[in-house]
Order: structure tokens, then sequence, then C-alpha cells
């Protein structure tokens, strides 16, 4: 039923998906002229080329919604961690933001100044509510769970490998990476995908939030503001970005241990930490999908599948679908680069 074959197959198809969907969605801002603005075209981008193929694999292989997912209940005190880890996260999510734009071209800086001049709540549906959903579905739900049979920490590299490379692009891909993998050792640790979603809602929201706010009437009202404004623009790209170093590194400095003294305590209540010090493979960090040792059900199962008492055998990760996509995402980003 979940291999690691067929979920890098599923990234193969989502990533070709993606780029052919651009050019329905390039068509659709054309003829319709709602779309032509910065939020809708982001909406209907994440409904028809993310949630969209998420019924496509439900249609096709048919697996368990609830386990494909890992809808399952959670503790109140894992959602308050949840919380507290994604906010104590932000600096350093800001960190390789900014050491990624010493290389390559920043992604968001002109999404997010014309997304400042939007309505706050379509904003937060759409740049918050909708990825928390519908790519944590795709990325900690289908694509996480063909890979339980794998070492977690392994299983998590290659889910942030995976987020990274939804994103289509260098600068992104960096700090989705390091997200992807923090995702999907919290989604270990919990127990399930909703504490993901809560994490993603809150780093996105945050960050929309604070561009808001640096636009907003309140912010350049702020006596000196047009003058820093001023001396700002007379710096170059290398310069401003020292700056922002300076300050993002500070506050690093400041959110690391309580970062780290958040997860060491979500790790002790839910009693994982011998499952992570011995990189047990991902399933056994779900107690109700542990997998039987049982012959009789050996014998029924397909010849493509793993047999489930070698529930722990090693499955091959970097297959065909998985090479392609990695090389199709490098191509599109190394043009985007060029491009941009």
């Amino acid at each position: 039923m979940f291999s690691t074959r067929k979920g890098n197959l599923f990234a193969l198809f989502f990533v070709l998906h993606f780029l052919a969907g651009n050019f329905l969605v390039a068509f659709l801002m054309k003829h319709f002229e709602f779309l032509q603005n910065i939020l809708p075209s982001i909406g209907i981008t994440q409904i028809l080329l993310v949630f969209l193929p998420a019924i496509y694999y439900f249609l096709f292989f048919k697996t368990p919604v609830k386990e494909t997912f890992r809808l399952y209940k959670t503790r109140p005190i894992n959602i308050i961690l949840s919380i507290l880890l994604a906010f104590t996260s932000i600096p350093l999510v800001m960190l390789i933001n900014v050491l990624s734009q010493f290389i390559f071209k920043p992604a968001l800086n002109d999404t997010l100044a014309l997304i400042g001049q939007e309505n706050y709540l379509f904003a937060i549906l759409v740049i918050a509510i909708f990825p928390s959903i519908f790519e944590e579905l795709i990325s900690r739900g289908i694509f996480l769970s063909h890979y339980k049979h794998t070492k977690v920490f392994t299983t998590s590299l290659i889910s942030g490998l995976f987020f990274g490379m939804m994103h289509m692009n260098m600068n992104q891909f960096l700090y989705a990476f390091v997200l992807g993998f923090l995702f999907s050792i919290i989604v270990h640790i919990t127990g399930s995908i909703v504490t993901s979603m809560i994490m993603h809602f809150i780093i996105n929201s945050t960050n929309l939030t604070l561009a808001y706010i640096a636009t907003s009437d309140f912010f350049t009202s702020i006596p000196g503001y047009e003058e820093q404004q001023q001396t700002m623009a007379l710096l170059d790209q290398s310069q401003l970005l020292m700056q922002s170093l300076t300050l993002v590194l500070l506050f690093v400095v400041i959110s690391l241990p309580f970062f780290g003294g958040i997860l060491f305590i979500l790790i002790s209540i839910n009693k994982k930490g011998h499952l992570l010090r011995g990189n047990e493979p991902s399933y056994k960090f779900f107690p109700q999908e542990t997998i039987p040792n049982n012959k009789l059900l050996d014998s029924l199962l397909l010849d493509d599948e793993i047999p489930i008492n070698n529930a722990d055998k090693p499955q091959p990760i970097f297959t065909l679908p998985l090479i392609l996509t990695t090389t199709v995402f490098i191509i599109v980003a190394v043009l985007t680069e060029i491009l941009s």
C-alpha cells in the first residue's frame, strides 16, 4: 500500500502537474480580470496546483485517508508547544532567508510588497490558511506516509527535500528544506499532522503580518521614517543584507535557547526520545500504524508491496522518479534565477 517508489512517483507527478498547471493559471488570469490581482491568483494556484493533486492521488491509489494524512488527535499541550515552537523558529527561518539572498535572488520581496496593499483577512486565507492545510496534506501527509518504513531522520530529510522543491526556486528552497525537516520531526513526535499545520500557519501568518506592519500608515508615519528610507536607498544589496543579518543574528541568539527547550519538553512529554535516539523507522512513531508480523497477510500483498513482517527492511530512496523530480527542479530553479 505504501512504498517509497510510489511516494517518489507522486512527487514527480506533483512537480510536473505544478509546472503544467502554471500555464492554466496564466490562461485564467488573462481571461478573468479578478484573477489578475495578487491574492486571487495565489489562491487559485493553491487550489488547482497544490490541493488538486491530493484528489488525483486518492482517486488513483485509494489509500486510507486518515492514515495517509496522519489525521490523528493530539493532546492540547502538543498544540500549545507547537505554537511556541513556531514562533521561536521564525528567527532561524529569517536567518536562512537572509543568508540565501547573498547567493540567490529573493523570491518574495516584491510579492509581499504587493500583498501589503491588499485586504489582510483575505491575505491570511491564501498566504497562511491555504498553504498550512494544502501543502501539509501533500508533503507531511501523502509524500511522508510512503516513507513510513524508512528511518525517521532519513524520512524527515527527504520530506524537507520535497517541501523545498515544491517552492520551485532556490531562495525559498533553502529555508523550506529546513522547515520541512522540522515539520516532519514534529509530526513524528506528536503523532499528528495537526501540529505541523499549526506551525506552518503561525510562521506564514507572522511573516505576512510583519509585511503589513512594515507598510502600514502607522509605521510609515513614525518620525524619521522617510529619512531612514532615503538612507537605505543609497545602500547596495549586500550592505542591506549585512544590516539585516546583524539584526536577525541577534534574534536567533535570543530565540534559540527557547526553541531548544520547547523541543526538549515536547519530546519528553510524548516519550519519543528513545525512538529519535535510535533513529527508528517512521511507522514506529505511530502506534496505531504499527505493522504486525503476520505471514497470512504477507501472502495477500501484491508483488510490489513491502512484506508486512519485513517492515524494517530498507527501501530504495533515490529511485528514478525522485531523480527526475530533482533534475526538473534544478533546471526550473536555475532558469528562474537567470531569467528573473
